[in-house]
Parts: C-alpha cells; structure tokens; sequence
C-alpha cells in the first residue's frame, strides 16, 4: 500500500502546479520556473528526500478523506497529505539550517533596507504596462514588439554586447527616471489587478516582469551609448526594489536578476574607463544565497508545520512578507485537502510583519481547489521539485547531528 501511495504522490504532485505555464514572452520560461519553485505543493519535496522517513498518517485523516472528494481520488488525497506529513517532518530537520544561513546573510545584505511606504508607484505604472493572463490583451505603453522581445532573449548572457542600435530605435526611457520619486509599488493599488478576484489563490495574475526585464537590459544597452551607466544603474537598481516591494517571492527572485545584470554593466563600465565612484555592485554569492533561501523558506509555512516551527520560520525568511504571501496562497488554496491550515497564523504574523494586508486579504478570500482541478489527468507537470536538502545542505554537517521529525500537527 505505501508503495502505491507513493506512486500517487509522484502523480499529484505532477499535476497541483501553483502556477499557470506562461509563454506570453522570450523569458517566461525562466519566470515559469521560479513560479513554481517558489509556490510549489509540499507534496514536491518527497520525491528526493529518502533520508527521512515519512510519519504514518494519523488515523483521523483517514476518516477525514469524505464527501465531496470522490472515490476515484481518494488515494491521491491521501498521498498530497503524506507529502504534506513529510514537509512537516523535514520542517523540524532543516529549520536550524534555515536560521544559521539567514543569519549569515544578514551580515552582508544584497539588498538596501527599504525606506517607508509613501509614494506608491501603482497609478504611475499601471497604464504604461503590461499584465499576465486573463490581463494579457491589454498592451500598456511600454509594450514591446514580439520581434524585439525575442532577439533580446536570443542574445543571452552576451546582450549588453549584443543590443544594437536598432534594438534601442524609438525608445524613450524617461518613465524609468520619473520612477525614483516613488519608494514602493503595491500590488492591488491600480490597474486591472485592483479588481481581481482571487478564485484560485495560486493562479493570481502579475504584472509581465519579463517585459519590463527587457527594458532593464535595453536601458543599460543604451547607457553604454549615452555614457551614463551610473545614471542607468541607479534607475534599473530602483525599478529592482520597486519589484520587489510588490510582496511575492517571484518578485523578489525577479530584482535578483536586475542586480546581476548590474554587475555586468558595472563591468563595462570600468572597461571603458567611466567613473564609478559610489557604483557598488551587488555581491553575486549573495544574491544566490538570497534565491535559494528564499525559495526554501515557504515550505516551513505549508499546512502541518508546527506552528511554532513555521514562526520561527518567519523569523529567519530573508523576506518574511514574500514568504507569508505565498504560504497565503497555499495553505488557503489547499484548505479543501487537510483538516487544518495555517492561514490564522498567517494573517496574524502578516500584521505583525507590516505586510500588504489588502493582498493577503485578497489571497485569503479565495476558495480551495476543488479535487477535480488539483488532480486532473490531462494536466501537465508544471513545476520543479522544491528539494531543502539541495537548498540547505545536510543538517548533519550543519547543525551537530540530526533531530528527530516531530511530524504533521494535526
């Protein structure tokens, strides 16, 4: 029977993607990716983990396992809640890891302390950009012809070399200037996501960040031309911190990518002799460490984590709002499956963090998947696994032997 529960585990997991597989752009494979690294089900970390034994599932959850979930899916019901038992236990293992590595992030940030919220950015951008689906037919301003979008991205790591005059004919990059007056960008403030509704927590519709990556690389291109890398440095780094204000782990992954294209640029620079007095570039290890962090941290929020364990959790997220956006998104959208969640807490700590309320809200007020949406046949496997032990190394090494799993706590 375990055998079979496994095999069924493998087969959810394939299926419950947190986020809709995006084409609409050259780089949104990439952006796919850290989507569902970010926000994948818990039942993603068992298929690697085989140095930790799965707890039993405790016996009220096979009472549990009723109307309205259907008999035909009653396996795969209990195999997301195994998953989730085994997040649970991997939870206490590595949320030492957790703790140790952050606190050596924090000696040396990759990013600036945010200042207050107080000018929003919304009104500004909203009509200037685009939006993911359902929002995708609507082109804002800073809409970039398809044949552009794509030449950029098939310029790779060499497009800082590669961006010809051509590339930069007839555009004005003036916006990105006017975009230093405001210290943060929220989400839900204007635009066509004010009104969303959130149905499907996992499925919340962004702002098209890879079109405005491009402009990014398309504003450093023509710096080299202007001779004002500084200038454009200072603007792209400030784009990077508005993106990252928006509260979702794809954002902040999303500015990790503006900050290692500074670098590149901050390279050319001193090759061709520029003043870059008061130009430091972000620290690349760093901003690796940050990713892989990041990423790791909303696991220690999935439904079944002790709750002590998932505060602690909070406590050593580089980015605790991100994570609790996303564990938002999750625990409500997986709500239907377990007899418990961590959304309270959440909301709580979300309160207690300074967080976008009006966004968690949002995500709260959505519904749970229905089993037919989570474990449809004809879905495709839309995520990477979210492995802690590829994120965090071995807790044996790390923290002075291994702890023993406490398990789900319901």
């Amino acid at each position: 029977m375990r055998r079979v529960l496994a095999s069924a585990a493998i087969a959810a997991v394939a299926i419950l993607a947190l986020w809709l597989a995006r084409d609409d752009s050259p780089s949104a494979p990439q952006l796919n990716d850290l989507h569902r690294e970010a926000r994948a089900p818990a039942a993603a970390v068992t298929a690697r983990f085989s140095d930790v034994e799965a707890p039993a599932i405790p016996p009220a959850l096979d009472a549990a396992v009723d109307s309205p979930v259907q008999p035909s899916w009653e396996l795969e019901v209990l195999a997301l809640r195994e998953a989730l038992a085994t997040n649970a236990a991997k939870a206490e293992r590595y949320i030492g890891v957790l703790c140790d590595d952050v606190r050596e992030l924090r000696q040396k940030p990759p990013f600036p302390s945010p200042p207050p919220w107080r000018r929003d950015a919304a009104r500004f951008l909203a009509p200037l950009l685009d939006y993911e689906k359902p929002y995708d037919d609507l082109e804002g301003q800073l809409h970039l012809p398809d044949d552009l979008r794509q030449r950029i991205h098939s310029y790779g790591n060499q497009w800082l070399a590669l961006i010809s005059d051509g590339d930069l004919e007839g555009l004005d990059f003036e916006w990105m200037s006017s975009l230093t007056w405001f210290d943060h960008w929220s989400q839900l403030g204007e635009g066509p996501l004010r009104y969303h509704s959130a149905d499907n927590p996992m499925s919340f519709p962004l702002p098209n960040y890879s079109s405005l990556m491009i402009w990014a690389k398309l504003r450093y291109a023509a710096a080299v031309r202007r001779g004002d890398l500084a200038k454009a440095s200072a603007e792209v780094r400030h784009l990077a911190e508005l993106i990252r204000s928006q509260g979702w782990t794809i954002s902040e992954i999303v500015a990790l990518g503006f900050y290692r294209w500074d670098a590149v640029a901050h390279q050319a620079a001193v090759a061709s002799g520029a003043d870059v007095s008061g130009w430091v570039p972000a620290d690349l290890e760093q901003l690796e460490r940050y990713k892989r962090l990041s990423l790791a941290a909303v696991a220690f929020v999935y439904p079944g984590v002790n709750a002590a364990t998932a505060r602690r959790a909070l406590d050593c997220s580089p980015s605790p709002c991100a994570t609790l956006i996303d564990g938002a998104a999750v625990n409500r959208s997986l709500a239907a499956f377990v007899p418990a969640d961590h959304l309270q807490l959440l909301r709580e700590l979300s309160r207690e963090y300074g967080c976008d309320g009006a966004l968690f809200e949002r995500l709260a007020s959505g519904r749970s998947i229905e089993p037919s949406e989570a474990f449809r046949a004809d879905s495709p496997p839309l995520f990477k696994p979210d492995d802690l032990a590829r994120r965090l190394g071995s807790p044996q090494d790390r923290i002075g032997g291994e702890s023993r799993p406490r398990g789900p706590t319901w």
